[in-house]
């Protein structure tokens, strides 16, 4: 669902997005979509209290060589986070 809503954000002509979640499933499912959803930047935002920060999926994204790109898997991101 989190991906839906994020697609129909940008789709409605948000140029950010924000996606709150501390699961790292949601942050693979989200590099993965990234051209789907197709906004210029787009966040997933982690954490409680003081202990919060945004995690750059839309650079993650960028990092990546086309062939990471097109098959996208979950071993890419434990370096990123």
């Amino acid at each position: 669902r989190i991906i839906f809503h994020a697609i129909t954000a940008a789709y409605s002509g948000s140029k950010t997005t924000t996606v709150q979640s501390g699961d790292t499933d949601v942050a693979v499912q989200m590099i993965h979509h990234f051209q789907q959803i197709d906004c210029e930047h787009l966040f997933m935002y982690r954490g409680k209290n003081e202990q919060v920060w945004y995690v750059p999926i839309h650079a993650i994204y960028s990092a990546l060589s086309l062939l990471e790109q097109k098959y996208c898997t979950s071993s890419v991101l434990p370096f990123w986070l």
